[in-house]
């Protein structure tokens, strides 16, 4: 059911539906979060200590990165994340990656 509702989601509109940065920030930081807690509930278990320090060390840069509105490093940090849990078929994570790199290739607005 989830998926077909993720298909029906337009990254283009999604990433362009809002007036402003502020508002994206606000949807797409809960969408950020979503995603990362499923992962860490779901996969974080099966990390080794490193994978796990490193996991955490690096959703709090992106986290970081995103709220200074800087889509750029927001999105190398999720696919850095992306990487991490590449065998699992996460279609959240790859719409949210989707979505950042249109934002990222966006001409820059003074919020």
């Amino acid at each position: 059911m989830w998926e077909d509702i993720l298909k029906r989601r337009d990254a283009r509109q999604y990433a362009e539906g809002f007036e402003n940065d502020n508002e994206f920030n606000d949807v797409i930081g809960d969408e950020f979060d979503y995603v990362m807690g499923g992962i860490k509930e779901k996969y974080y278990s099966y990390f080794d200590e490193d994978r796990k320090e490193y996991f955490d060390i690096l959703i709090h840069k992106t986290g970081r990165f995103l709220n200074q509105f800087d889509y750029r490093r927001t999105l190398r940090g999720v696919k850095g994340v992306k990487k991490m849990v590449n065998q699992f078929d996460l279609p959240d994570l790859d719409f949210l990656i989707e979505v950042l790199e249109l934002k990222a290739n966006q001409p820059e607005t003074n919020s």
